[in-house]
């Protein structure tokens, strides 16, 4: 087991990836968001993360920012626009 700990990384490692704090990882974790960990198969705890599946959420979730653009665009158009009064 110890063999595959320096092929993980840790959740202080993935705050660090992801440039936030480790606490708000934490918080996101336990909600269900990012990489599948690996547990250890006798406690279930958290070992740490495969460098290749945190890569592979992040292929996954990745966004550009001209969709991101898009996207917003998208949202505005299709508000409504309301007729305004001045009194």
């Amino acid at each position: 087991m110890s063999a595959e700990t320096p092929n993980l990384m840790s959740v202080a490692q993935l705050a660090e990836h992801y440039g936030r704090a480790k606490k708000t990882i934490q918080n996101k974790l336990t909600r269900g968001w990012g990489p599948v960990p690996v547990l250890d198969p006798d406690t279930g705890q958290v070992l740490g993360f495969r460098v290749e599946e945190v890569n592979r959420f992040d292929q996954r979730n990745q966004r550009t920012h001209k969709q991101y653009l898009y996207d917003l665009s998208l949202i505005h158009i299709s508000e409504p626009t309301r007729p305004i009064s001045i009194s």
